[in-house]
C-alpha cells in the first residue's frame, strides 16, 4: 500500500514516475510473496496482483484507494530477477589469490572492511567484491 496526493481530485497522483516506482516495488514483493507460498507447498496464485494506493485530496482530509491489477509488472520482475547473475557462482569463478585490498583481508575486522568498501565506494570491481564480509551476502 502505497499513499500519494491528487492533483486534480480526479484519482491522478501528481507524480506517474514515483507511482510506476511504487508499482514496480509492489510487483517485487508479491514476486516475492508468491515464491514463499510456493516453497511452503502452497498455491502461490493465492497472493493476487493487486497493488492498492492511497491518494489523498489536497483540500481535503478524504482519502480514495485505488486497487490496480500489477500482473504485467509481476511478469515483468520475474523476467529481471531470472536475468541476475548467480553471485556464488560468479565468486566460484574468481581466481583463488583475487586479492582486493583491505576488503577481502579476513584477519582485519569485519566492520573495518566494511569501512573501506564505503570508502571505495563503487569504483571497485566485480573480481573484488567480498561477497561474505560480515557472515551474509553482500553486493
Amino acid at each position: 500500500m502505497k499513499s500519494f496526493p491528487l492533483v486534480d481530485g480526479l484519482g491522478r497522483p501528481n507524480d506517474p514516475i514515483s507511482l510506476g516506482a511504487a508499482l514496480h516495488q509492489v510487483s517485487v514483493y508479491l514476486l516475492l510473496a508468491r515464491s514463499m507460498v510456493a516453497h511452503l507447498g502452497g498455491d502461490p496464485e493465492v497472493v493476487l496482483p493487486l497493488a492498492m494506493i492511497v491518494t489523498a485530496a489536497m483540500s481535503r482530509l478524504l482519502r480514495i484507494l485505488s486497487v490496480k491489477n500489477i500482473s504485467q509488472r509481476i511478469v515483468r520482475a520475474q523476467r529481471v530477477l531470472e536475468r541476475v547473475p548467480d553471485a556464488i557462482a560468479i565468486a566460484r569463478g574468481l581466481p583463488k589469490r583475487v586479492y582486493c585490498g583491505l576488503m577481502s583481508d579476513r584477519n582485519i575486522a569485519t566492520e573495518r572492511r566494511l569501512e573501506e568498501l564505503g570508502r571505495t565506494g563503487r569504483l571497485y570491481r566485480v573480481a573484488c567484491r567480498d561477497y561474505r564480509l560480515s557472515g551474509r551476502s553482500r553486493r
